[in-house]
């Protein structure tokens, strides 16, 4: 493994910056990593599509009812409107 001594501006990078991933471990060493970019090889299938679809308005649903007011626990909430929805 090659040991680089980055100057004092760069020391405290962490993060992503393009396709690499900086990651600085407690005793100050840095690591560098190349990002995986992983595509989907197939589409989404209709049933996929349609489970998506389902827990975005289930989603919304929930939000409604928190901002209307509903200060129940979220879980709470969360199984009321799954039971709605089926």
């Amino acid at each position: 493994m090659a040991k680089i001594t980055l100057p004092p501006e760069i020391l405290g990078i962490s993060g992503r910056v393009g396709n690499m991933i900086f990651r600085t471990t407690k005793d100050g060493r840095t690591f560098v990593n190349s990002a995986n970019r992983q595509k989907r090889s197939t589409k989404p299938k209709p049933a996929e599509i349609a489970q998506r679809q389902r827990f975005t308005l289930m989603a919304q649903e929930v939000a409604r009812r928190i901002a209307n007011g509903d200060h129940r626990q979220r879980a709470i909430i969360w199984r009321e409107v799954k039971q709605s929805f089926g």
